[in-house]
């Protein structure tokens, strides 16, 4: 789980408030600073209605780390490779539309979790990984 999903869910059990705004014509990284000053806790990108690429989800997720926005993306697909290629950019969320069935909703499931639960794989991204200098044990 991604520190800014835990952190929207300890607000949420605080009962505290979380606030967040879509996007969708203006879906570039230059909005970021621009929606966190604005204490939004979240963001949806809407790629379902709107015109982001991969390349500006990719952006604005990797712009959003740097000031504890959470992005949540609407996608345009029910599909495996559209849910894991979006998680793996570093997404929080995903907000999957048209889930009409039982098995529908089972399938993203399956799609969105790492085995025993699901069957996403793992692809590592390194700029998310917060990769550091090692401390010298010597």
């Amino acid at each position: 789980m991604t520190e800014m999903r835990q952190l929207l869910r300890d607000k949420i059990k605080a009962g505290s408030a979380i606030t967040g705004t879509m996007i969708h014509e203006f879906a570039c990284p230059a909005m970021v600073p621009v929606l966190a000053d604005a204490g939004f806790d979240f963001v949806i990108i809407d790629q379902e209605h709107g015109p982001a690429s991969y390349q500006d989800i990719q952006d604005i997720v990797i712009a959003a780390k740097n000031y504890d926005l959470a992005i949540i993306v609407r996608s345009t697909k029910n599909e495996y490779e559209y849910m894991a290629k979006v998680l793996d950019m570093g997404a929080d969320g995903l907000l999957i539309p048209h889930v009409d069935t039982p098995a529908e909703a089972h399938n993203v499931v399956k799609c969105t979790k790492y085995p025993p639960a699901g069957e996403r794989s793992h692809g590592m991204r390194h700029y998310l990984s917060k990769f550091g200098p090692c401390a010298s044990t010597a």
